[in-house]
């Protein structure tokens, strides 16, 4: 979960970043398998996380949301940080701030 989700708003994103001179941002992608993805959401117990649901939010994942990882994947201003989103939390969280620095 995070923003942007479209690659329009990370194009409207990056100008901001540009404009205030605010320097190499770092984009983090913590990725996981659709699977894992559903059951994670469906562990959840939520009213709207029903299985067409979770599936349909999964493809709006896929049309949308990929291609705007791709643009900071790929984009040179940004550093730009995959992590296996499947291993423990305490894991993540390490690469994480081992990445940012902040250990």
């Amino acid at each position: 979960d995070g923003t942007p989700r479209k690659v329009h708003e990370a194009g409207v994103l990056d100008s901001i970043f540009g404009y205030y001179k605010l320097g190499k941002p770092l984009v983090i992608d913590v990725k996981i398998s659709p699977d894992e993805a559903m059951k994670r959401l469906m562990a959840r117990k939520r009213i709207d996380d029903t299985e067409s649901d979770i599936r349909e939010r999964l493809s709006w994942y896929e049309t949308d949301v990929a291609p705007t990882i791709g643009f900071y994947r790929t984009n040179s201003g940004y550093n730009f940080l995959e992590v296996d989103g499947e291993r423990p939390a305490g894991e993540i969280h390490e690469k994480i701030v081992k990445t940012v620095g902040l250990k």
